[in-house]
């Protein structure tokens, strides 16, 4: 019977050891936490003024409300490790998703009852509530220990 080497058992729990090291998530970015949190102001701002504007005085703002959800969308896809975010952002931006649906509905009626408004408010601003929510969660780069330079005990006193 071959007994394993010492080398190749080391470098495989070596390697095993960095493995679990790595995070199972991307970790917390301030971008896309900022890119959400202007998405869902600039979302909301929309279905507030979809029950006293037509949408075609709204065009510019919804193209560019789209165009930013395009760019945080693509800038989900380009981060490790981010598979949930990117099926969250799926949502928002499928064509069955509350945001599209809410853009046709108002297009095609002009404008868009407070009830309902409110319903596609509701419905958009919990999906972007659970993407904050999960990049909140994520783990920050790195682990700042307090230095205990004399420095720094000097400025305690």
């Amino acid at each position: 019977m071959n007994k394993p080497k010492p080398q190749l058992l080391a470098t495989f729990l070596v390697a095993l050891f960095i493995y679990s090291c790595t995070p199972l998530i991307s970790l917390f970015d301030s971008t896309s936490y900022k890119n959400t949190i202007d998405l869902k102001v600039d979302f909301v701002f929309l279905v507030k003024k979809s029950a006293t504007t037509q949408y075609s005085a709204e065009e510019g703002n919804i193209e560019s409300f789209e165009k930013k959800l395009a760019k945080a969308y693509e800038y989900e896809k380009g981060r490790f490790k981010n598979d949930i975010s990117i099926a969250q952002y799926k949502i928002l931006d499928s064509d069955e998703g509350s945001i599209k649906q809410f853009f046709k509905l108002w297009k095609e009626q002009g404008t868009i009852s407070a009830i309902a408004s409110q319903a596609f408010e509701e419905q958009a601003s919990a999906i972007f509530d659970q993407i904050l929510k999960l990049e909140n969660g994520k783990r920050r780069e790195g682990i700042k220990l307090k230095s205990a330079s004399p420095d720094d005990k000097q400025s305690n006193n």
